[in-house]
């Protein structure tokens, strides 16, 4: 059975409306119902009781779940499994939130990846990340919101990157930037007018556009004592920062000690 069929079950299973799912997967709607009827036709039975605006699992497909996420998460196993038997000294393939490439400068980088095994580091948004599975490969640093352990992977937290609420200068205008994550409260009632993932771009743009927005108070420093931002009397946000990795992989806890050891991360909320 092709696992593209059994991996667009689970995400119309999860998201339980073909059109947010076809947006996950980078799909047109009409695809996403294709491999559906590819799937039912298959099996010989309705895996989906199709209503407007409410679609559920038929009791075959309450019976198919639980085998497609032990299929997809086996082939996983396998992958993972051969590639460090047959090519032990490949570089580490981890995703990681754009949001933190702030993490990933000048001596900080090389203390991050002073690992037994190399790495290669790919950036995402976070709330691409959580959206497309596909992106774990022997790990993922996601800022913000917690995944489902993704079997057969461990969650560890590397600890809080503080946010704070700030202002360019005196303006008073209600120019607002984000960095897109939903757990973010909003500082002015107006819509976004910028949004991105990198908090070097937000900085400038705040900057330049005398905005406001929630920024990591690790970079901040130099800002406000230039008097280029203003606090503003938010409370600082402490959001946490999640590392999934194998369960005999080392470079979690090495990250951690390494972040927090260089005030780049909290220890605690």
């Amino acid at each position: 059975m092709d696992t593209e069929l059994l991996k667009t079950f689970l995400e119309v299973q999860k998201t339980r409306h073909f059109g947010k799912a076809a947006d996950n997967l980078y799909l047109t709607q009409s695809a996403v119902s294709f491999r559906i009827r590819q799937l039912e036709q298959s099996l010989g039975v309705t895996l989906f009781n199709r209503f407007r605006n409410n679609i559920q699992l038929t009791t075959a497909g309450e019976m198919l779940l639980p085998h497609a996420q032990s299929v997809l998460s086996a082939i996983a196993s396998a992958k993972q499994q051969i590639a460090t038997n047959y090519h032990p000294q490949r570089p580490l393939q981890l995703a990681i939130s754009s949001e933190l490439n702030l993490l990933f400068h000048h001596e900080m980088f090389s203390q991050l990846i002073a690992v037994e095994q190399p790495c290669q580091i790919q950036l995402y948004p976070s709330s691409l990340i959580c959206r497309q599975s596909q992106l774990i490969q022997d790990g993922i640093v996601l800022f913000g919101c917690q995944l489902p352990e993704p079997d057969p992977m461990r969650a560890i937290c590397l600890g809080y990157l503080e946010l704070m609420a700030v202002r360019a200068g005196e303006s008073v205008n209600h120019l607002e930037a984000s960095l897109g994550l939903a757990e973010l409260p909003r500082i002015h009632q107006q819509s976004i007018q910028f949004s991105c993932a990198d908090p070097a771009l937000l900085l400038n743009w705040v900057l330049q556009h005398q905005a406001s927005a929630y920024l990591p108070a690790v970079m901040l420093k130099d800002a406000l004592a230039r008097q280029q931002l203003i606090r503003l009397p938010a409370p600082i946000l402490k959001i946490p920062i999640w590392a999934y990795a194998q369960t005999d992989a080392n470079w979690p806890e090495t990250w951690r000690t390494c972040l927090q050891a260089n005030s780049m991360l909290l220890s605690t909320v």
